[in-house]
């Protein structure tokens, strides 16, 4: 997610980090408030301009607002389209994935496809193929509301058409595409108030024996989501690793606590699964502007990973700017110089650029 502005932000920073150990030096590209993407002239000096600063992999966007943004035989056979570009300039609604790909390897950058919506068919009231033609996919909360208080409308992940389906597209990019790897986001998960579509309530009535609780954060009701959630999870990574077990399965999930209490995710319980496939790559979104309040999150964090063996495995995820609220000078600095000290180096770090409205150049002398 980088914006001309926001190269600019990290200049003076990646210049340091050029002749730093070994580490993922990554960065977000979204087609949401960016011009980055929306072009193919666009697309290739994005890639170039990345290079020359420093990082090294591009996490990209490929699935949104219910349409993968590369043709996928598994879309087509859901809902009759093949493919549809977010925010495509007229007659540039062409095969995002592959231009970015080739641009990104030409360049010497790891391309890892971002698969942002994960459970997600769209945001707010916004209607699309996916929500009009499969309508008995999608779950809500107790009221019978499909937006949820974070405006999105998710499909429900218990389903096992829609496990299918998230598998389908993307099975379709790594069978169709020398890519590097496949990211999640926090939206593979579950809202903590939804689960109250008839599917769901039938399932826990018929796994428990009892009714759905009226309170979304019940225990028992809370804890059959998140086993419910793990198990696919668990499903989910097995059957991409069949396809290529060097692959790079990556999550960036919202922080320890935070991912669990909104989305019933218990993202660091999958870094501690023994004899099974698990995520190869965790990247928690530590945005916090605030320096004194990065730091003690950073080492949750750390110590975390570190008694699971698996701190090499973390890279940590970074607000470069957004909402309005820009990262304050000398700042951005610090926080790669903090990651990189507590961690002897073994964590990588990816910018999230937000809105991308404001900017500023990073004094690290």
């Amino acid at each position: 997610m980088v914006t001309t502005g926001a190269i600019a932000c990290v200049l003076i920073l990646c210049c340091v980090v050029w002749a730093a150990p070994a580490e993922v030096r990554g960065t977000w590209l979204t087609t949401t408030n960016s011009r980055q993407i929306n072009t193919r002239a666009a697309v290739a000096n994005t890639m170039k301009t990345l290079r020359e600063i420093g990082l090294n992999t591009v996490y990209v966007e490929v699935w949104k607002l219910g349409y993968t943004e590369y043709p996928s035989r598994t879309l087509f056979n859901t809902i009759g389209v093949w493919f549809k570009v977010n925010n495509a300039v007229k007659d540039e609604q062409r095969d995002l994935l592959q231009d970015t790909l080739i641009n990104a390897h030409r360049n010497g950058l790891l391309h890892i496809p971002w698969f942002e919506y994960g459970f997600m068919a769209s945001w707010n009231t916004f209607k699309n193929d996916l929500t009009e033609k499969k309508k008995e996919w999608l779950t809500h909360d107790i009221n019978k509301n499909y937006v949820s208080k974070h405006k999105f409308i998710w499909m429900n992940p218990f389903r096992p058409e829609v496990q299918q389906f998230l598998l389908g597209i993307t099975r379709d990019a790594i069978i169709n595409y020398d890519i590097d790897g496949v990211q999640f986001d926090d939206h593979a998960a579950y809202p903590v108030e939804f689960g109250y579509d008839d599917y769901t309530k039938d399932l826990y009535e018929k796994d428990t024996g009892k009714d759905v609780p009226s309170d979304m954060n019940d225990p028992d009701w809370r804890n059959w989501r998140k086993r419910k959630l793990d198990e696919f999870m668990q499903w989910f990574v097995r059957e991409i690793k069949k396809i290529n077990r060097e692959f790079v399965v990556s999550l960036s999930p919202a922080t320890i606590g935070l991912a669990e209490k909104d989305f019933l995710l218990d993202w660091f319980n999958y870094a501690t699964w023994k004899n099974m496939d698990t995520f190869d790559e965790f990247v928690p979104q530590i945005y916090r502007r605030d320096f004194q309040v990065f730091g003690p999150e950073l080492k949750t964090h750390v110590d975390a990973m570190t008694k699971t063996q698996r701190l090499n495995d973390m890279h940590i995820g970074l607000r470069l700017v957004g909402e309005g609220n820009p990262l304050p000078p000398n700042e951005a600095g610090k926080h790669v110089e903090l990651i990189r000290s507590s961690t002897n180096y073994k964590s990588g770090h990816s910018w999230w650029y937000g809105e991308g409205k404001k900017c500023f150049f990073y004094d690290l002398t």
